[in-house]
């Protein structure tokens, strides 16, 4: 087994680690009562934030990996991790270095586990437990960079301190793994309002990571230098644009507001070439890798194609690179968070998750699961507003509240047509839609997929509870069938909710799923309302 296949079982979500920290009391107390040097939340520092401890051991076991039971490590580093949200003094995050203080560690760990590093996160500011971990599979997904991760039980002088997302660093593995057993390049970090502009190379800002020996950043100031001389005309020069779009693509739809494109924070760059002394445009490639994940998927948040970084602004700016941006939305709404993808992979692996950390005594998460399972099923939906379409795939039209979708009935006529309500989706086709945008007016159809008929909206029959009728209609073109979409709560088209209400063009009448108007069968019905639309969704 080489170092890659260990991490690889390492960090397997079937694996729960256990980290066993021993050292004197008053040197844990010391690490995590530690303020960061520079002031909590304070950007601008560029030293290191917190010091290492030298423990007097830790241990490493896990459930399926590695083999032999607990293996013992002594004289290990071990420091305090994160300087603003995630601070905590009672269970703090951690970094260990196994060959900080003791060199003979480095060899043993790695021909174990395959690194010396390890880095745990507290998941405080993720209730769920799951965003990190689950973001970095779609990540994976996304063919991106990403971490391998997986949990860990951490305990302090065999007292538990907690459950942690046992997340694998940004370091020469890592670095191995996402690009091409080639870790010959520079990783940099990027912070809070750090970008590639020459007032933050001016402040030495953005920080160097390693990989080379050349740390004097020529690589980045020679890309921020060509942006601000060429802007978009340079950028492939020093930038992977195919690679970037895609991270953007999916920063986007993960709400990741706290990242590069929409907060400059929490990503690190490599720049993916061996690295030289005095580079030219030709030593330089970076690509961008995602982190800190711990906030994607929040339900107050919303999509937004944000133009604040550099190369956001550029992309959004220029017509051809945002025709490929486009596209990357569109194919990943498409596959990675499909309803077929979601259900067959995404929601297995949320189960799984689940019930690791509630056997782990989390027992809080499932209400905070379901938050990140129903903002992960909003995505599609999303994505496609931010685009302007809507999928040419048959989708259900939930409804927001209820997750209850519209169906097309083939057994209660209205007439010679059918009547249409509302319920759990079935599997069925005759749950699904397509929404088809008229060439004739600035309207949509909507088209059921199993028997082809029209949504339509009568101008002259009701229901017995007094409203007009939403009813399947067999024949088209009629003015009852035609549609406008109205987005709820998006104040400009690259900031959107994925949430919309339909409204009729006939009668200006919102469509509404009614929980007591019901057909003659007993099914809750659709029908019309002037004043109460039912908020929905497209999955």
């Amino acid at each position: 087994m080489n170092k890659q296949q260990m991490c690889d079982s390492f960090y397997h979500m079937d694996n729960v680690v256990t980290i066993n920290i021993i050292m004197p009391q008053a040197s844990w107390n010391a690490l995590r009562n530690a303020q960061p040097h520079g002031g909590l939340c304070v950007f601008s520092f560029t030293g290191d934030r917190y010091d290492w401890f030298n423990a007097t051991s830790v241990e490493v076991s896990g459930t399926a990996f590695p083999a032999g039971g607990t293996h013992i490590f002594h004289s290990v580093g071990i420091k305090k991790r994160s300087f603003c949200g995630s601070f905590s003094t009672g269970k703090p995050a951690l970094a260990l270095n196994f060959s900080k203080f003791n060199a003979a560690n480095e060899n043993v760990i790695e021909n174990l586990i395959g690194t010396k590093y390890i880095t745990l996160n507290n998941s405080i500011q993720d209730p769920s437990f799951i965003r990190q971990t689950l973001g970095f599979e779609l990540f994976r997904q996304a063919g991106l960079p990403h971490s391998r991760c997986n949990y860990a039980h951490v305990k302090v002088n065999g007292v538990s301190i907690g459950f942690y997302v046992n997340i694998e660093p940004i370091k020469s593995r890592h670095i191995e793994h996402n690009f091409n057993n080639n870790d010959a390049g520079n990783i940099y970090e990027i912070e809070f309002g750090e970008d590639f502009t020459q007032p933050i190379m001016n402040a030495d800002r953005i920080s160097f990571e390693g990989l080379s020996n050349f740390a004097d950043k020529k690589d980045l100031k020679l890309a921020t230098q060509t942006l601000a001389s060429t802007g978009v005309a340079g950028l492939d020069s020093v930038i992977d644009v195919p690679q970037f779009v895609r991270f953007f693509a999916m920063e986007t739809l993960l709400k990741h507001w706290d990242g590069y494109a929409g907060n400059l924070n929490n990503t690190y760059i490599y720049n993916d070439v061996t690295a030289v002394a005095n580079p030219g445009t030709a030593n330089v490639n970076f690509k961008f890798i995602p982190w800190g994940l711990d906030q994607i998927l929040q339900q107050n948040r919303k999509f937004i194609l944000s133009p604040g970084s550099v190369l956001g602004g550029l992309v959004l700016n220029d017509g051809n690179l945002l025709i490929r941006l486009n596209t990357e939305i569109r194919s990943y709404a498409n596959s990675i968070f499909d309803r077929d993808n979601y259900n067959n992979v995404l929601l297995p692996f949320i189960a799984k998750m689940e019930q690791i950390l509630v056997a782990a005594g989390e027992a809080n998460v499932p209400p905070h699961i379901a938050v990140v399972r129903a903002q992960l099923k909003l995505v599609k939906s999303g994505g496609f507003q931010l685009i302007g379409e809507f999928p040419l795939d048959s989708c259900h039209l939930l409804d927001k509240a209820t997750d209850e979708c519209a169906h097309a009935s083939h057994i209660e006529p209205v007439g010679e047509h059918y009547e249409s309500y509302h319920r759990v989706p079935a599997g069925a086709q005759s749950d699904r839609w397509y929404v088809v945008r008229s060439h004739a007016r600035p309207a949509y159809k909507i088209v059921d997929r199993q028997y082809g008929t029209y949504l339509h909206a009568s101008a002259t029959k009701f229901t017995n509870a007094g409203h007009l009728n939403v009813y399947c209609y067999r024949f088209h073109p009629h003015d009852g069938n035609y549609f406008t979409i109205e987005l709820v709560d998006s104040p400009d088209p690259r900031t959107v909710t994925g949430y919309f209400k339909i409204k009729s063009a006939r009668t200006g009448n919102y469509l509404h799923y009614s929980a007591t108007d019901l057909t003659p069968l007993g099914r809750k019905r659709i029908y019309q309302s002037a004043a109460a639309p039912t908020i929905l969704y497209l999955f």
